[in-house]
């Protein structure tokens, strides 16, 4: 069940007066149900989007049931000090302080595709060396690496739920892909953009994406391949995944680093990506497509590869 706040909570956790958040739901800059009583009642995500949309300071974000989430404005986790702080706090496995940085670069209106592409890649990037120099290093990384993939889910908690009719996707990681942080990435970012997503994970056949996508009517696939045995299999693993697809009308959108390394050719309704901001640029896209094929249709009025993240590249994202 949506967790609900009352004004005065949420007039708490932005240091503001219980009156100044009635009257932003009576102006419509705040949407707030009715319990039966008549008391006014807004649902987490929207108190989300709402601190999202006004830069909002959180005084008390504990009350939002967030308590990793950093303390102080959200501006300061947005610059390079705050890149450098989440990747310390990955590295000294602190579990508490990372998510609650990454809780709020999402929360400093930040998508999440320039969260993956940005702090998150930057700190994986140097952790991932670590094994250079340290046998301690590969554990460090995979510590790192179930952190992160903590902090995305409780990311996600806090989007709102998808408009009915949303279109789908659906997808994975390969069939010997141990890694599934790319690919739950790929799925927060199609649900930022208003898809119903379905991440079926890593170690995924090929047929049975396939099998699935057509059962979801998927819009959208998404297959991220780490770790690739050679080109070749490479190639005739996403010509036999884009064959299946294809007969599907949906977008098959790849990324990963074996992806790059096997040289694909052109293969119709296939997207290669390096970031995860461009994952949510073809999403968009083809959400824009679909949206103006079907006004067509309608009857008139009345009648990129990055080696530690291991998936979809994670780039700083040009600003």
């Amino acid at each position: 069940m949506t967790r609900q706040l009352s004004p005065k909570d949420l007039a708490t956790v932005i240091g503001v007066s219980e009156s100044s958040l009635k009257r932003w739901v009576d102006e419509g800059r705040l949407t707030a149900a009715r319990t039966a009583g008549g008391h006014r009642r807004i649902a987490l995500h929207e108190a989300i989007r709402f601190i999202r949309d006004t830069n909002q300071v959180l005084v008390h974000p504990e009350l939002l049931g967030l308590s990793d989430l950093t303390s102080g404005p959200l501006s300061d986790v947005t610059s390079g000090a705050g890149d450098a702080a989440l990747h310390r706090a990955l590295e000294a496995g602190n579990a508490e302080q990372s998510r609650g940085l990454i809780l709020a670069q999402y929360l400093a209106s930040r998508s999440i595709a320039s969260v993956c592409d940005g702090p998150i890649s930057h700190a994986m990037n140097r952790i991932g060396e670590l094994w250079r120099h340290s046998d301690s290093g590969i554990a460090i990384e995979h510590r790192a690496t179930q952190i992160i993939i903590d902090a995305l889910h409780q990311v996600r908690a806090t989007m709102p739920p998808v408009a009915d009719g949303a279109p789908a996707a659906i997808g994975s990681a390969g069939p010997n892909d141990l890694h599934s942080m790319p690919t739950l990435m790929a799925a927060t970012v199609l649900l930022e953009s208003g898809y119903r997503d379905t991440n079926l994970g890593s170690y995924m056949p090929v047929d049975s994406l396939v099998g699935a996508a057509r059962d979801a009517r998927a819009t959208l696939v998404w297959f991220s391949v780490a770790m690739a045995e050679d080109a070749a299999s490479t190639v005739a693993l996403i010509k036999k995944l884009a064959d299946g697809v294809a007969p599907l009308g949906a977008t098959l959108v790849l990324g990963g680093r074996g992806v790059y390394s096997a040289n694909l050719p052109p293969l119709p309704g296939t997207h290669v990506v390096g970031s995860m901001s461009e994952l949510a640029a073809v999403a968009r896209a083809v959400r824009a497509s679909r949206a103006g094929r079907a006004a067509v249709v309608q009857p008139p009025p009345g009648g990129t590869i990055d080696s530690h993240t291991n998936g979809f590249k994670a780039t700083k994202v040009k600003r």
